[in-house]
């Protein structure tokens, strides 16, 4: 982290209301690279399939959606690259109960739970058009800039 920074690209997640009718968004959040490699290892069952399939992480948002007793994830991917996205998929509809699909090179859109198809091509038309944004900082490399952290002074006692 102190070197070469490779910060998640920022997806909003959009507002799905119209798409999703009578249901409620009940969480939102990001897994990160490293709780994906922890929840592919589970699914796969595979440490070496699921460490590769996350690797790439470019950034990504899910929401938990409730209707009565049902839950529905919908979920959105960014990837570094083509080969990434492609990877990360085939790793995630080995893992039961997603269904998966790309949205361009580096997207891969999900869900989990039962939802109709004319509901999921609305939703995945909404997913594919959120924008990446780049984090403001991504351009910073501090190896580059010669800066390194601080090495603890005599005055710490460490």
């Amino acid at each position: 982290w102190h070197t070469r920074r490779d910060d998640p690209v920022d997806l909003r997640f959009p507002d799905l209301a119209g798409e999703l009718p009578g249901y409620r968004k009940a969480a939102e959040g990001e897994m990160g690279e490293m709780s994906l490699r922890i929840f592919l290892r589970q699914g796969l069952k595979s440490r070496s399939r699921a460490d590769s399939a996350a690797a790439g992480w470019g950034g990504d948002r899910f929401a938990v959606f409730e209707k009565g007793r049902s839950r529905l994830i919908v979920w959105i991917t960014e990837w570094d690259a083509e080969a990434d996205a492609g990877e990360f998929r085939s790793a995630l509809q080995a893992v039961e109960g997603w269904k998966v699909e790309t949205a361009g090179s580096t997207r891969v859109l999900a869900v989990h739970g039962t939802l109709p198809d004319e509901s999921w091509a609305q939703v995945r038309a909404r997913l594919a058009a959120v924008t990446a944004e780049r984090p403001a900082n991504r351009g910073i490399d501090l190896k580059a800039l010669n800066l390194r952290p601080a090495a603890p002074s005599p005055a710490d006692g460490r």
